[in-house]
């Protein structure tokens, strides 16, 4: 599982959306908090948990549950929140 989102070094203000299907969004997040030893990771985890509850993030990584493989998945990564607007990489 890839955990480079919770791992960047960048700004506060930064997004980091994570695009990937719900089912590996919910493995991960249990393996995580199944991991979550130090306070740092565990903090992490409860965010990423909550944002993904909420749908919408509003922390550095935003979950966002879409099949990559399905025509039209950008639309739920405008619900949570990504700007076409604001510089991306």
């Amino acid at each position: 599982m890839d955990t480079r989102g919770l791992r960047l070094r960048v700004s506060g203000d930064t997004k980091v959306f994570e695009v990937d299907q719900a089912l590996v969004l919910r493995v991960k997040s249990a393996l995580l908090t199944q991991a979550a030893a130090a306070d740092e990771v565990a903090a992490a985890v409860a965010g990423f948990r909550e944002r993904r509850d909420r749908g919408v993030g509003q922390g550095r990584v935003v979950p966002v549950e879409a099949d990559l493989r399905v025509e039209g998945w950008q639309g739920e990564l405008f619900e949570a929140g990504f700007d076409p607007s604001l510089p991306s990489a």
